[in-house]
C-alpha cells in the first residue's frame, strides 16, 4: 500500500466548457496511477458552486468549479483527502464554501483545513495498510487568503504553536501525521530560509511527512532526521482561461507537477513521477530524468539560501527573464504578435513588482 502526495487541482477554466468526455480525456494518460487501495492526499484549489447566480463572488478575479466537472475528474483520481486550507477556498463566499463540502461528502472525499463548522478543521484521518493516516492542513496568511470575517467560517493559518498542538494531539491516535502546508512564493521554483527553519520545527515536533503547495511549480525536497519534506508538489492541473478575450494559461514552469508515492512502512522510500499538462489541460507523464532534475534544483537553492549573489542571480532569473520569456513564448502567445502590442508593454511594471516579491 502507498501514500500518494500530490500538489493543487483546480478543475477551472477549460474543465468547465467541456463536455464530460472530453474532461475524461484530460487525464487518461495518468488515469492508470491511480486506485482504490491508494491513500491519495491532494490540495483541492477551487471552491465548488452549481449555479453562478446563486453565490457572493469575493472579488473581481476569482476561481471556481461546477458540481458535474468535479463528479466526473476526482471519482477517476481516486483521491481519499483534500486540504481545503489556501488562499482560494472563499473566492465564493460561505455558500461556495458549503457547497464544496456538500460535494466532497457526498464524493466520501475527506477534507481539512477549512469549513462551516470547527471540526471541518480538525485532521482527516483514514486507515491505510493497518496504519492509521492524519492529514493536518494549514495556509500560511502571505499567500492573501480572499477571507472575510465571519463567524461561520473556519481556516487553519499556519502558526507553529498551533501546529505543535495538533500534532501533539493527534498522535494520540495515528501512526502517520502528514502537514499540508500552503505557502510559499508565487512561480518560484526554490524554497525560502524561513520555509525551511518551518519544515523543520514541525517536523521536530513530531510530523511525518510535509506537503507543501502554491507556488504551481516544483520545488526541492529533502530529507530531514528521517522524514521527506517536499516544499511544492506543483500543479496536477489548473484550467486555462480566457482574459480579455484571449485564452490564456498559467506560466510555462507551472506546467510540471510532482505525484510522490510513499512506501508507509518506510517513508524515506519514496519515488516520484512528473507530470506534463499540455495546451488545452491535457496531462501526460512527463519523460525525463527525475533525479537529475531535483539534483540541480536543489544544488541551485542551496546556493540561493547560503550565499546573497546567487539569491540575487536567481531572483532576476525567475521575476525577468522568466518573465519575459513567458510574455513571448507561454502558451497561446505568438512571438511577433506580442512584440508589436504596444499596449502590453505598460506591463513592464510587473518585473519591478515582481523582483521585489522574490526579494
Amino acid at each position: 500500500m502507498s501514500l500518494i502526495l500530490m500538489g493543487d487541482i483546480a478543475i477551472n477554466g477549460l474543465f468547465l466548457l467541456r463536455k464530460e468526455e472530453d474532461n475524461k480525456k484530460r487525464i487518461e494518460k495518468i488515469a492508470h496511477l491511480f486506485c482504490r487501495n491508494l491513500g491519495i492526499i491532494a490540495n483541492f484549489e477551487v471552491p465548488i458552486i452549481g449555479n453562478k447566480n446563486n453565490f457572493d463572488f469575493n472579488k473581481d478575479k476569482h476561481f471556481y468549479t461546477y458540481t458535474h466537472v468535479v463528479k466526473t475528474i476526482l471519482p477517476l483520481l481516486q483521491i481519499k483527502v483534500v486540504s481545503l486550507a489556501n488562499n482560494h477556498i472563499y473566492d465564493c463566499g460561505l455558500s461556495g464554501v458549503k457547497k464544496t463540502i456538500d460535494v466532497l461528502d457526498d464524493l466520501n472525499i475527506l477534507h481539512t483545513g477549512a469549513g462551516i463548522k470547527s471540526e471541518h478543521v480538525e485532521p482527516a484521518i483514514f486507515d491505510l495498510n493497518n496504519k492509521s493516516i492524519a492529514v493536518l492542513a494549514y495556509v500560511d496568511k502571505s499567500t492573501h487568503p480572499s477571507v472575510r470575517n465571519n463567524d461561520n467560517f473556519f481556516i487553519n493559518y499556519i502558526y507553529l504553536d498551533k501546529i505543535t498542538k495538533d500534532i501533539r494531539e493527534v498522535r494520540k491516535k495515528a501512526d502517520i501525521v502528514v502537514i499540508s502546508l500552503h505557502w510559499g512564493k508565487d512561480y518560484s521554483n526554490f524554497f525560502t530560509k524561513k520555509q525551511q527553519e518551518l519544515a523543520h520545527a514541525i517536523i521536530d515536533r513530531g510530523a511525518d511527512v510535509i506537503m507543501g503547495h502554491h507556488p504551481h511549480t516544483i520545488q526541492p525536497y529533502e530529507i530531514y532526521k528521517g522524514k521527506p519534506i517536499f516544499y511544492s508538489l506543483g500543479q496536477l492541473c489548473f484550467g486555462d482561461f480566457y482574459w480579455e478575450g484571449e485564452l490564456r494559461a498559467l506560466k510555462r514552469k507551472t506546467k510540471v507537477g510532482m505525484i510522490v508515492k510513499l512506501d508507509v512502512n518506510d517513508l524515506k522510500n519514496f519515488s516520484i513521477i512528473l507530470t506534463k499538462e499540455h495546451k488545452g489541460n491535457y496531462i501526460s507523464i512527463l519523460d525525463c530524468n527525475v533525479k537529475r532534475k531535483f539534483a540541480i534544483l536543489s544544488f541551485l537553492n542551496k546556493l540561493k539560501i547560503n550565499y546573497s549573489f546567487f539569491n540575487w542571480v536567481l531572483n532576476v532569473k525567475e521575476s525577468y527573464i522568466d518573465r519575459i520569456y513567458e510574455y513571448f513564448f507561454g502558451y497561446y502567445r505568438n512571438p511577433l504578435k506580442q512584440l508589436f502590442n504596444i499596449k502590453n508593454f505598460r506591463k513592464i511594471k510587473f518585473l519591478i513588482r515582481d523582483y521585489k516579491g522574490y526579494e
